[in-house]
């Protein structure tokens, strides 16, 4: 196992000199930063989420809901792991050198798979820890054993990060990268689909509760972490050991197997995404068109539809967007009020399906490399394009399809309440021209001054100018649709709040012109 403690050495010693790199004081800020986000997240949830259902943290069935939650999680955990899956075994940097290097191929395997748990890992921390702190702070966990939930949430992952592994090379023997894309993409909407599905329904709850509780499904890797969860809670450390045990040798199995399965499927899916050719781009006019961005545009947009592996983000945006806005127009949700619906509707065309398009235009190898983002700009700055070109350009190929999406969405829903769309459909545009214009501007922005230095205080710096923008141009008119609703503290009236709305707008637009223009013009490259 040389090979592996090189190459695990090599990946610490990369890891400390990045944190070298950016300081004693930016490593705790961003520690501190992640950490009042978590404890933030924990505090809605426990508040607002599981605080209306207490009593079923407390009683004796208390682990199934546990389980449910890890349920969830294994879910995600195994369609991330699948995603990732090119891009981080196939297609990452340090795999092309890797494979021409003397290493036995089960080492190579293994350095990819330990760093693939710890990203999965990482990238589900905000998601699990989160909601099973909140669980067990309801149901009354004692504060010292709240660290252990890591211990638990690492071990449990290992299951679906391996099974997602040994899929994933099994799927890729036999169909195309293009293909596999689809298949993740189907099993993503069939398996949150089912489980919400099932989740509101008091029939299938019952009959999993019924069959959680026989003896065979303590082997099911959601059960006994549940059950280690409810021993934590209730303070009983004696009963989680069993459940503990057989964690530990499920995991064991699995991680044998996968090991076993990487011997016969590794190197010949890395040789089946090899032999894959992608379609070349080219920088052709389309007919009817002159200039240069309508090039540009129609090349990005063609790079859109073929990023079929970004889809599944893509697709869990309109999916957020039409759960969150249409049961509005059915039921007595927020008091019946029209107002407040169409408001609600407005902000969530305005973000969701620009959100949902700027995701099909991150390539999936800068997904886990951002540094490979920032080498596309540097090809964008070979066209030697004026900074208000670009800046417009990147602004259009966004809002043009999410402008479309969500005002397709915006009028079915106001025929639904039987309202005009005329208005709503105006402050869709108009908000959302104003969100894409901030988001385009601090993306710039940020990999011009931040991305190198203060990368997590980058991405909290673009999230918050977005939230900020939304809050000030669409927050007077959503208090103004609230106020039948709610006892508010301030009500403007609707003129004021639509006035607001388009200042707001066109000010911002006006103010990341300008901070992309800065940004562009200060953008160095090494």
């Amino acid at each position: 196992m040389s090979g592996f403690r090189m190459l695990l050495g090599l990946h610490l010693k990369m890891l400390r000199n990045g944190s070298k790199e950016k300081g004693l004081a930016v490593v705790l800020m961003q520690v501190i930063l992640i950490g009042a986000g978590l404890m933030g997240f924990t505090w809605l949830l426990q508040r607002y989420v599981f605080s209306r259902f207490a009593e079923g943290f407390t009683g004796p069935g208390a682990w199934i809901i546990y389980t449910f939650i890890l349920l969830w999680v294994f879910l995600v955990v195994l369609v991330q792991g699948l995603r990732n899956l090119v891009p981080h075994y196939y297609k990452s940097a340090d795999l092309t050198w890797l494979v021409t290097t003397p290493l036995p191929g089960d080492h190579v395997f293994a350095f990819k798979f330990l760093t693939s748990i710890l990203k999965g890992f990482k990238d589900t921390i905000f998601l699990s820890l989160p909601l099973l702190l909140a669980a067990c702070w309801v149901g009354g966990m004692h504060w010292s054993y709240f660290p252990l939930l890591l211990v638990v949430i690492f071990a449990f992952t290992i299951v679906p990060s391996a099974l997602a592994v040994v899929f994933g090379m099994a799927a890729l023997r036999v169909v195309s990268v293009k293909v596999f894309g689809g298949l993740v993409t189907a099993l993503n909407l069939l398996l949150t689909a089912a489980f919400w599905v099932g989740v509101w329904n008091a029939d299938v709850i019952e009959g999993l509760a019924l069959f959680l509780f026989e003896g065979s499904a303590n082997l099911i890797p959601m059960v006994s972490a549940g059950k280690i969860v409810d021993a934590l809670v209730i303070g009983a450390i004696g009963e989680a050991i069993v459940p503990a045990g057989i964690l530990l040798a499920t995991g064991v199995v699995t991680l044998f197997l996968t090991f076993m399965v990487s011997r016969l499927l590794f190197y010949q899916g890395w040789l089946n995404v090899q032999d894959t050719t992608d379609a070349k781009t080219s920088f052709r006019r389309g007919k009817g068109t002159s200039g240069l961005i309508p090039s540009l545009l129609f090349t990005e947009w063609k790079f859109a539809l073929r990023n079929q592996e970004m889809l599944p983000g893509f697709i869990m945006m309109l999916g957020i967007f039409v759960v969150s806005v249409f049961p509005f127009a059915r039921g007595n949700w927020l008091g019946g009020s029209v107002e407040a619906a169409l408001v609600v509707a407005m902000l969530a065309a305005a973000v969701l399906p620009a959100l949902g398009v700027i995701v099909m235009f991150v390539p999936i190898e800068t997904a886990t490399n951002k540094g490979l983002l920032k080498g596309r700009f540097q090809l964008i700055k070979t066209l030697a394009l004026g900074a208000n070109t670009v800046f417009a350009y990147r602004m259009l190929r966004v809002f043009v399809p999410a402008a479309l999406l969500g005002g397709i969405g915006v009028f079915l829903f106001s025929l639904l309440l039987d309202t005009s769309p005329v208005l709503t459909l105006m402050a869709v545009f108009v908000l959302q021209l104003g969100f894409v214009a901030v988001h385009e501007a601090t993306e710039l922005f940020y990999y011009a001054k931040l991305d190198k230095r203060y990368p997590i205080l980058g991405e909290v710096f673009c999230w918050v100018a977005l939230l900020l923008y939304i809050i000030g141009a669409g927050g007077p008119l959503l208090l103004w649709a609230l106020r039948d609703v709610f006892t508010i503290f301030f009500t403007p009236a609707f003129l004021p709040s639509a006035v607001i709305l388009v200042v707001a707008s066109i000010l911002t637009v006006w103010a990341a012109r300008k901070l992309a223009v800065y940004a562009w013009d200060e953008m160095e490259f090494e």
